[in-house]
């Protein structure tokens, strides 16, 4: 399964300078080393949208949790608001999220083999 997502997110021509990138958490401690190196390369999603000056010209970028713990130490703690969340710790949960996430006709057809 996790191949097939590689191969249609890879498709869709991941040079595209407009499309957000995914980021993905996998824990809580993580994320607090993480986040502020992050934020001198990335728009990361708030939960209250509030523009730092010159972020407008950051790549975007959509922010995935392995899972509920993690999810809310990024909400809580750091602000930040989480486009998907894995249902279970593991490889198979997060690409279901991340798919559901999508909006791509070639990744919702991949969801059903």
């Amino acid at each position: 399964m996790v191949w097939h997502v590689a191969c249609a997110f890879l498709s869709e021509g991941d040079d595209d300078e407009h499309e957000p990138w995914w980021i993905v958490f996998f824990a809580p401690s993580s994320a607090s080393h993480v986040v502020p190196a992050l934020r001198t390369h990335f728009s990361l999603s708030a939960r209250e949208p509030s523009p730092s000056p010159g972020e407008n010209m950051l790549r975007q970028a959509r922010l995935a949790a392995i899972g509920p713990t993690t999810e809310a130490y990024l909400r809580e703690e750091l602000g930040l608001k989480v486009d998907a969340v894995a249902e279970a710790p593991n490889a198979d949960s997060l690409v279901i999220a991340l798919l559901g996430k999508s909006t791509t006709d070639q990744c919702t057809a991949l969801m059903g083999e």
